[in-house]
């Protein structure tokens, strides 16, 4: 009985809170939404002015293809994480492609890349 009355009391009280909490909750989320999509589009715009520019020469290489498992596989030059793997067997591959993807198939531009995968992919 006395939580009944002390609710009844208090349910406006408990009501502002409950709203109030919500609504911070909500401002917080929605804060590092915004923060991590700016992030995201500047990565994407980096991304996209690299690709535009995709007969650029970089100095380091920007990616290598070699095999992982079995298969074709592009990997971030700088962290050695991979980044794609393509759906081609290096078994069903030339000995020669074979060799070179043993050995790693150093990348420099953009465009080299899409013609690699291009050639593998056919």
């Amino acid at each position: 009985m006395k939580i009944n009355v002390f609710v009844k009391k208090h349910f406006a009280e408990l009501l502002i809170t409950a709203i109030s909490t919500a609504i911070l909750l909500t401002a917080v989320v929605y804060g590092r939404t915004v923060k991590l999509n700016s992030g995201i589009d500047k990565l994407y715009e980096a991304v996209n002015a690299m690709a535009e520019d995709s007969d650029t020469v970089f100095d380091e290489a920007l990616f290598v293809v070699r095999e992982k498992e079995g298969k074709v596989a592009i990997f971030d030059y700088r962290t050695g994480k991979v980044i794609e793997e393509l759906n081609v067997y290096t078994y069903s591959l030339p000995q020669t492609d074979r060799t070179y993807l043993e050995n790693g198939i150093m990348i420099y531009t953009v465009s080299e890349l899409v013609s690699l995968i291009e050639d593998y992919t056919g």
